[in-house]
């Protein structure tokens, strides 16, 4: 974020998204998705009995998890600021192999019903056995509406983007089902 705030000039920022930015961010975002695609109660099951202090790991497991939670929302923040109205950042992001995917695992990580009474009953689980607190649904949330929000620039400002969508297979949106 310091190339963001730092840019002397605008073709700086057009050179490092070009040459390694948006791979970069999309990246992070990734490796955050993964992190989160682990349930809480198995977080706070894990650890080992020779850590001393007893318990750290399952603390530093959890706090891990709720940093990947909101690294990847601020991620999806950024991602929309830079693609809002801009064609340049727009198609950089769709060209990247993995932004895509991301985008529609993220935005139907919370639509099927059975997902959501599984998610709510490790939620349960979690929070009775370990008093881990509540904000993963509402950042699971907030993350679901800002990749709609990305989505929703995207198709604005990349109109064949549209066409890209429209041919996404019915077996990725298989794959990201059979995977959660």
């Amino acid at each position: 974020m310091y190339l963001l705030a730092q840019s002397s000039s605008t073709t700086d920022l057009d050179k490092a998204r070009d040459d390694w930015f948006v791979d970069g961010l999309v990246a992070v975002g990734v490796c955050s998705d993964m992190i989160l695609r682990r349930p809480v109660s198995s977080l706070i099951n894990s650890g080992s009995p020779y850590d001393h202090p007893p318990n750290n790991a399952k603390l530093m497991n959890v706090v891990f998890f709720f940093k990947a939670s909101e690294c990847l929302n601020i991620l999806l923040r950024v991602f929309v600021n830079l693609t809002h109205g801009d064609l340049n950042w727009a198609q950089s992001l769709i060209a990247n192999e993995f932004a895509v995917g991301l985008i529609v695992r993220l935005i139907s990580s919370l639509s099927s019903p059975e997902d959501e009474e599984h998610h709510d009953a490790s939620q349960r689980s979690a929070a009775s056995s370990s008093s881990v607190p509540d904000r993963q649904q509402q950042h699971a949330w907030d993350r679901q509406c800002l990749a709609l929000g990305l989505l929703t620039n995207l198709v604005q400002s990349v109109p064949r983007f549209k066409n890209v969508l429209r041919r996404t297979s019915r077996s990725l949106l298989q794959y990201i089902h059979i995977t959660d």
